[in-house]
């Protein structure tokens, strides 16, 4: 099964997007993350920065209900092709892209959805610093939803107790796709 994995780090730690990535990526392999032999016992046996959840992080900086609208437009199945004959990865990209657009159209950047996710060094949106939206939706949907075994980091532990004042501003988040 694939999981998100979320690790932070503080933000003097990395210049940009591309440092945090990069930072991380060494971080878990350094800590023996992903399993590096026949009796390893690493968390993972394979790991990439954003994967499955490229562009989670973007979609957690955008209007909620916005958002809400655009999966509800698409159906419940928009993440497949739905098994509807001549449909093409690419035609439900443009389906995707044009319902995403009328929802968001001051909206700049690589689309949060539809994405490579075998790119293992992610995407830019792989890693942001934690301003107060991103700070509000991480708690809200990541550490209340019981997810705090998947929230690590490198120098701070993030959890319910965490006080914004101490993260918002301080630190990046990077997401990672693991498989075990």
């Amino acid at each position: 099964m694939h999981y998100r994995y979320l690790v932070t780090i503080p933000k003097d730690k990395a210049k940009d997007s591309a440092d945090a990535r990069r930072c991380v990526n060494s971080f878990l392999e350094e800590e023996g993350f992903c399993s590096q032999g026949r009796f390893s016992s690493g968390m993972a046996d394979s790991f990439v920065i954003g994967g499955r959840w490229s562009g989670e992080l973007t979609s957690m900086c955008l209007d909620q209900e916005k958002l809400k609208k655009v999966n509800e437009e698409l159906g419940e199945d928009h993440f497949w092709l739905g098994g509807k004959e001549g449909m093409t990865k690419e035609k439900r990209l443009e389906q995707y892209k044009k319902v995403f657009m009328k929802h968001f159209p001051d909206f700049n950047g690589i689309l949060p959805l539809w994405r490579d996710s075998y790119n293992p060094d992610g995407m830019e949106d792989d890693a942001k610093i934690i301003d107060e939206v991103l700070w509000n939706n991480l708690m809200e949907k990541v550490i209340k939803e019981n997810n705090e075994e998947h929230f690590s980091d490198m120098e701070y532990e993030l959890d319910s107790s965490a006080k914004k004042e101490d993260v918002v501003g301080k630190y990046w988040v990077v997401v990672v796709d693991y498989h075990n």
